[in-house]
C-alpha cells in the first residue's frame, strides 16, 4: 500500500490520498492565480481536510463545515502530510 494509503510518508499530492484520511495542506503549487483560487474555496497552507469521496483523481474534501470539490489539476498540485 502507498504513502496516501497506509498513512505513511511526509509529503503527498491532494489527488493521491485514500478516502477518509485526513490531511493538512503544505503547499499550494502552480503560482499565485492557483494559490487565489484555492483561498477563494477556504484552502489555504495549514487547512486540514478529510477526503470524503474520490472522482477520478479529483476529490470532494471537508474543510470545517464546507465540502469542496476540486478537479485532478488542482488536486495535483496541492501537496500535503497526514494528520494525527
Amino acid at each position: 500500500m502507498d504513502a496516501a494509503g497506509d498513512g505513511l510518508g511526509a509529503r503527498v499530492p491532494l489527488a493521491d490520498v485514500a478516502v477518509g484520511r485526513c490531511v493538512r495542506v503544505l503547499e499550494i503549487g502552480a503560482g499565485p492565480a492557483m494559490v487565489r483560487r484555492c483561498l477563494a474555496l477556504g484552502i489555504t497552507v495549514g487547512s486540514e481536510l478529510e477526503i470524503r469521496r474520490r472522482r477520478g483523481r479529483g476529490v470532494v474534501v471537508a474543510n470545517g463545515g464546507n465540502r469542496v470539490a476540486i478537479g485532478a489539476e488542482v488536486a495535483a498540485q496541492i501537496v500535503t502530510e497526514p494528520v494525527g
